[in-house]
């Protein structure tokens, strides 16, 4: 039996609320199972990275991305990139960081990404976005 895309959205709101309740072994089974249903979709991977990253497992999370990144449609590989730009920024790997956001394209996350890279440089946000 095939869920549907709404079936497939609740789905992943159980996991995220698993991931906000740092029961990462819930939420693993639950995004396991969106994995199962849609392989090449990117919510999986970032629900699971979501959920390591809420009991602070870092290094999990960065795999889960890169894992995603081998698999996901190429439709589907910016939303990754910009989670993965934002895993290794909180790690602390701000080269890493940059990288994975010229491959973030225009996905909101990047886009905020790369406003507060221009805060904390100093320069306006144009300036910043207009040198990517």
């Amino acid at each position: 039996m095939q869920l549907t895309p709404d079936e497939i959205r609740l789905l992943a709101q159980v996991g995220l609320m698993a991931a906000n309740r740092s029961d990462l072994e819930s939420a693993t089974k639950v995004f396991a199972a969106v994995e199962q249903e849609r392989p090449k979709a990117s919510i999986a991977f970032v629900g699971s990275a979501i959920a390591h990253l809420q009991v602070g497992d870092l290094q999990g999370s960065i795999h889960c991305l890169e894992r995603g990144l081998t698999r996901v449609d190429a439709a589907e590989r910016s939303e990754l990139y910009a989670f993965l730009a934002l895993a290794y920024r909180l790690g602390g790997l701000h080269d890493h960081s940059e990288k994975a956001l010229k491959s973030a394209g225009s996905v909101p996350l990047a886009q905020g990404l790369r406003r507060e890279s221009a805060q904390a440089a100093g320069l306006p946000a144009r300036e910043s976005q207009a040198a990517r």
